[in-house]
């Protein structure tokens, strides 16, 4: 479901137990927190979270490729430089590989050898076992890279600070990190 930034901050004062339902009282406010401000805060900090960890199955999954720039970084690979608000890739096929493949981080140890990989004349991938690393600064290492073109990169992005995005599931989540 989509909400607005309002929608989304009324489901979380719901969620905290911040609502009142009585219409026989009033309350003024002299002096204090400004409640809205602190919980919109922690709700835009929840949601990247959210984007970044969540399974992708609660949240939207777009294909970004038409918006990903394939520039040639040596011999043996090239990378693609995603739209700033990616938040996480899925999966990535460029155009004359026999399939999609999930990048690997290159601070893990799948990563670090399939960098290693990329840099020996031995062991380059080749289009039925093609690589994809996620590199520190963003962007992600491809090989091998026969047709420069990037046919498929599914991704989640951040829709901007005012719109939210996710199966309605995931609000529960909200009690587990109260702010």
């Amino acid at each position: 479901m989509q909400y607005t930034s309002d929608q989304m901050l009324a489901l979380w004062r719901q969620q905290l137990g911040l609502c009142t339902s009585r219409t026989d009282a009033a309350v003024a406010e002299w002096e204090g927190v400004d409640t809205d401000t602190t919980l919109r805060q922690h709700m835009r900090s929840w949601y990247l979270r959210q984007l970044d960890t969540a399974p992708p199955a609660l949240l939207p999954v777009s294909e970004i490729s038409r918006q990903c720039t394939l520039s040639a970084a040596g011999s043996s690979h090239h990378l693609i430089l995603l739209p700033s608000d990616c938040r996480r890739v899925l999966s990535v096929r460029l155009q004359g590989w026999q399939r999609s493949v999930h990048p690997e981080r290159y601070d893990t140890p799948d990563g670090d050898k399939l960098l290693r990989r990329l840099a020996s004349p031995f062991a380059r991938p080749g289009t039925a076992c093609p690589t994809a690393v996620t590199m520190a600064d963003g962007s992600i290492a491809v090989a091998p890279v026969d047709i420069p073109v990037v046919e498929s990169l599914r991704a989640i992005v951040d829709p901007g600070p005012d719109t939210y995005i996710l199966c309605p599931s995931l609000l529960e989540e909200i009690r587990r990190d109260k702010p």
